[in-house]
């Protein structure tokens, strides 16, 4: 009896489940935007779909440039992204990549903001500039705190790269304090080696030990030598 309400519970989720792709499928084919993200998503990203091949991977893309046409931000900003790396089989495309993740930072998706923020940052499909990188990083912290020690850690390293470490320190504090294993070790290599502050190896070594019982490997490492 057990095993019966066990099937009959299964069977319930799976035509559920069934049921509401149908239905997004209904909607994406009426030619709504969010419904052809979302179906888009499913078909190149959850394990359903996990290997994107044959026809799921071509109407993965074709949804997401239908939705990302329309305007809708994430799309935008997921094809942004696919152009600019050469994902799902999308030709790597500089110029078309940031054009879409422009249009999608414009409309204050942070995820776009962060990837032109990266962009700036490492140089890629742009010429290498800190400072602009920092404005956008700045634009991330600023209205998405999921992705707000990140983008701190981030702006310390480019203040970092230009030589203004007391400006590192103050943003490598801050998301130390938020509890990213990173930027604690940062702090604490920055407290050892004295760049930004006087040094101080009792302060270092609080740092690097908590980025260390966090899991980061770096981290680890140093915490042996010291």
């Amino acid at each position: 009896m057990k095993r019966l309400l066990f099937y009959f519970v299964l069977f319930c989720l799976v035509f559920s489940c069934a049921r509401q792709v149908r239905s997004i499928e209904d909607r994406a084919a009426d030619g709504e935007p969010e419904a052809q993200y979302k179906l888009a998503v499913r078909y190149l990203d959850t394990l359903l779909f996990s290997t994107g091949e044959g026809r799921y991977l071509s109407e993965g893309v074709n949804l997401l440039k239908l939705s990302a046409e329309q305007g809708n931000s994430d799309a935008q900003c997921k094809l942004g992204n696919s152009y600019l790396n050469g994902f799902y089989g999308l030709p790597q495309d500089f110029e078309k990549g940031l054009e879409l993740l422009f249009l999608s930072a414009d409309q204050g998706t942070p995820e776009a903001e962060f990837v032109i923020a990266l962009c700036y940052h490492t140089g890629q499909a742009v010429a290498q500039d800190y400072n602009e990188a920092i404005v956008w990083y700045k634009r991330v912290e600023n209205h998405h705190d999921q992705m707000m020690s990140t983008a701190q850690v981030n702006i310390g390293i480019c203040h970092a790269c230009m030589k203004n470490y007391e400006e590192a320190v103050r943003w490598y504090r801050k998301a130390a304090e938020s509890g990213l294993p990173y930027a604690q070790f940062l702090l604490g290599m920055s407290f050892l080696n004295g760049e930004g502050v006087i040094k101080d190896k009792k302060e270092a070594e609080k740092w690097i030990r908590q980025a260390a019982e966090q899991g980061n490997e770096y981290a680890k490492i140093e915490l042996k030598k010291l």
